[in-house]
């Protein structure tokens, strides 16, 4: 089963740049020789949710002051692009804020990462669909930025195929709704895809707020009321699941536990995600392992199956164009399980 796993097609759609470094790069470019031990501590105290998540911020701080240029941003890019081909995914969607690093701006920075992907692209030599590309975050630590990222969202995304979103992030504990809405609207209104983390904390008001601004998919989803998991079935909204960084945010008590891979609630609306391998020290294979054996109980069969709708299904939901979804279906399909 594992050799399946290896090998079989994934799609990952919940991905942050920064926060898949690999623990190397990280302790090369650190000016603390220990930064991955300092992580580790932050990270491994028993805390309740609000402090553990508090302390996953501290920790993407850390790994800010070490990706400090858009040399170690392009470098970055690449790694992590080799990483999810190495995981045999088929989509990679990763998410970034553009930050505007000394003397660049915005433009810069998304200027290096695309110029990352089209290098990777054109040097790679594997012969399987390999299809990676950029959304652009709004952090709701720095939603002063958040109208120019829109608008260059959109701009990039009429010029280069490896820009197609936006989707909101950051610290739940920052920024309001109110706020929110607003830059939500204007990106709908620019044809911009979106996707947005929403039910990271108990905020009943805050998440139908923002499940009303209908994005096509929602990240985490683990404190939905009934309003929200209703609209959410009502538009067809799917959740990128991630296992691994919910246990370590303490926001689930297991890895069977949950509230969005209730199979009979939310079957074809789900998928597999990773959100920060290089910081939770996970992969694609390594999040599809602990599905399968969260969801399937060990059973071999059940595991491939659902292996291999999760894919089909994130294929669906990525902000890819309608010819390589069918392009992408058509090949797993190939696939016998």
């Amino acid at each position: 089963m594992d050799f399946f796993i290896q090998q079989f097609p994934k799609v990952e759609l919940h991905s942050h740049l920064n926060g898949s470094i690999r623990e190397d790069t990280l302790k090369m470019w650190h000016q603390n020789a220990n930064i991955t031990e300092l992580i580790d501590s932050i990270l491994s105290p028993e805390t309740s949710c609000e402090e553990a998540l508090s302390n996953c911020f501290k920790s993407f701080d850390l790994i800010y002051e070490a990706t400090n240029s858009l040399e170690r941003i392009k470098i970055l890019a690449m790694q992590v692009l080799e990483d999810y081909d190495n995981d045999n995914t088929i989509i990679a969607e990763i998410r970034t804020t553009p930050r505007k690093l000394e003397g660049h701006s915005q433009r810069d920075y998304i200027d290096t990462v695309v110029n990352a992907f089209e290098d990777y692209i054109k040097q790679r030599t594997k012969t399987t669909p390999f299809y990676p590309y950029l959304i652009l975050s709004i952090n709701r630590s720095r939603l002063n930025d958040a109208n120019e990222t829109i608008e260059l969202a959109s701009e990039y995304q009429k010029k280069t195929p490896f820009v197609r979103g936006i989707e909101l992030s950051g610290n739940p504990f920052k920024g309001t709704w109110k706020e929110i809405v607003p830059l939500m609207e204007h990106a709908k209104e620019l044809d911009l895809p979106i996707t947005m983390h929403i039910g990271e904390k108990v905020d009943d008001e805050e998440c139908v707020k923002l499940i009303e601004c209908y994005p096509l998919r929602v990240g985490h989803g683990i404190f939905l009321n009934k309003k929200a998991i209703e609209l959410m079935h009502e538009k067809n909204i799917g959740c990128e699941v991630c296992l691994t960084s919910n246990m370590v945010s303490r926001s689930i008590k297991g890895y069977d536990k949950h509230p969005m891979m209730n199979k009979s609630l939310f079957q074809g609306k789900v998928f597999i995600s990773c959100d920060d391998r290089g910081l939770f020290r996970t992969s694609m294979v390594n999040e599809m392992k602990r599905a399968i054996q969260a969801y399937c109980h060990n059973n071999e069969q059940e595991g491939k199956e659902f292996m291999k709708q999760l894919c089909l299904d994130g294929i669906q939901f990525s902000f890819l164009s309608s010819e390589i979804k069918q392009k992408l279906r058509d090949y797993v399909l190939g696939i016998n399980v």
